[in-house]
């Protein structure tokens, strides 16, 4: 559909200026055109498709060898299909995000970390005044029977302070991964279209939404008030790095894979590996029908073409059906045979039909000679009928 809406963009600009007849007539036309030139050489074309197919397969193999080899433990592709359901699963899950820690105890941790950053002389804009901070952490201690203030060097404080880091730039990382995925997909869908089209205009509106959604996570990740507590994330994210789905930063913090003495890179490895090897076994399925798909057509092309011929006592319209057969024939031989390397049960054809021996047949005439012939011939009837009324 991508390659046939690529081929009718040419016609984009002629048409603009037609009547909405007129337009009809020449996409028509174009399509008529498409088909014509498609159809020619679709053998050649399905065995290149497949050829590219067997390539990518090869080059998936290789990524899981490659894989399997550079794992630190014994691994298998058993292991690789397991991460791979595995990650379908949570991505099948929909539920918010489950926070490790209580409400009030990332309150209390961030207001505490205000309150020591105000103490110290530190404070900033955002922060609130330091009566607000001092009453919000009374009420705090008050409700939940804290009776003594925590400290920077508790271990409370620390333990808190780590679990609630890592559940906030946990959900931040993961919130700006999923929109440089879906950014990225626009962004390619985007290219195959001319910018003043309808559908481009729909997907930039839909890359302005997801850059707009991706720069607020990175604002609220990049203001959180403490350096991060596990060296997994980082002090800042850069926009242009978070627009990359292929971040090593995002492998880190993938909570898709599970965790064992494989790290998540590799893990991502071997899944992509094993998709592309599932999606090369799935094109050379579907091209394996498409050539039985065609074998059929051709099949069918000729047995209509036998029966006109038959039907027909018009000496030029047989020439140009046997003409036509003797083509079709040669096509149809010319698609078993390569077919056949590939696709057993395909036999290869063999131009089986006997020209009668008649002197307007004794050589073959290519199809725009008998063409050029049939329409000269109507216009010769069409000069005698003027000559017959003008008489």
């Amino acid at each position: 559909m991508e390659r046939l809406w690529s081929f009718l963009r040419r016609f984009a600009r002629v048409t603009k200026e037609m009547t909405p007849s007129h337009r009809l007539d020449l996409l028509t036309d174009a399509l008529l055109h498409y088909g014509r030139r498609k159809s020619i050489d679709l053998e050649v074309q399905l065995l290149q498709r497949l050829d590219r197919a067997e390539k990518i397969s090869i080059l998936a193999q290789e990524d899981i060898s490659s894989v399997i080899r550079e794992a630190p433990v014994l691994v298998s592709e058993r292991d690789m299909e397991r991460w791979k359901k595995r990650e379908i699963e949570l991505a099948q899950q929909k539920q918010k995000p489950i926070h490790t820690v209580c409400r009030w105890k990332r309150d209390y941790i961030t207001k505490l970390i205000q309150f020591y950053k105000f103490k110290s002389g530190t404070r900033e804009l955002y922060m609130e005044d330091g009566t607000e901070i001092e009453n919000s952490l009374l009420n705090i201690e008050t409700k939940h029977r804290i009776g003594r203030r925590w400290k920077e060097s508790d271990l409370d404080f620390q333990s808190t302070l780590k679990d609630v880091d890592s559940d906030l730039r946990g959900q931040l990382m993961c919130k700006a991964r999923t929109e440089s995925r879906e950014r990225a997909v626009l962004l390619h869908l985007k290219r195959k279209y001319p910018d003043g089209q309808g559908i481009a205009i729909r997907l930039s509106k839909q890359v302005a939404n997801s850059n707009k959604i991706l720069r607020q996570a990175i604002k609220e990740y990049n203001s959180i008030q403490w350096p991060p507590q596990m060296s997994i994330f980082p002090a800042t994210i850069d926009f242009q790095e978070a627009c990359d789905p292929s971040w090593p930063v995002y492998f880190c913090s993938d909570e898709t894979i599970e965790e064992d003495d494989v790290s998540k890179s590799l893990k991502r490895r071997g899944i992509d590996a094993l998709h592309m090897r599932t999606r090369a076994a799935e094109e050379k399925h579907m091209l394996y029908q498409e050539m039985r798909t065609v074998t059929e057509h051709l099949n069918q092309q000729h047995a209509f073409l036998c029966s006109a011929i038959n039907d027909t006592e018009q000496p030029g319209a047989k020439a140009a059906l046997i003409q036509r057969l003797k083509q079709l024939e040669r096509k149809l031989h010319h698609a078993t045979v390569m077919f056949h390397q590939h696709v057993p049960d395909i036999v290869p054809a063999t131009c089986s039909y006997v020209v009668p021996e008649t002197p307007y047949l004794s050589q073959d005439l290519p199809m725009s000679s008998i063409q050029t012939l049939v329409y000269d011939d109507d216009d010769d009837d069409d000069d005698d009928d003027d000559d017959n009324d003008s008489n």
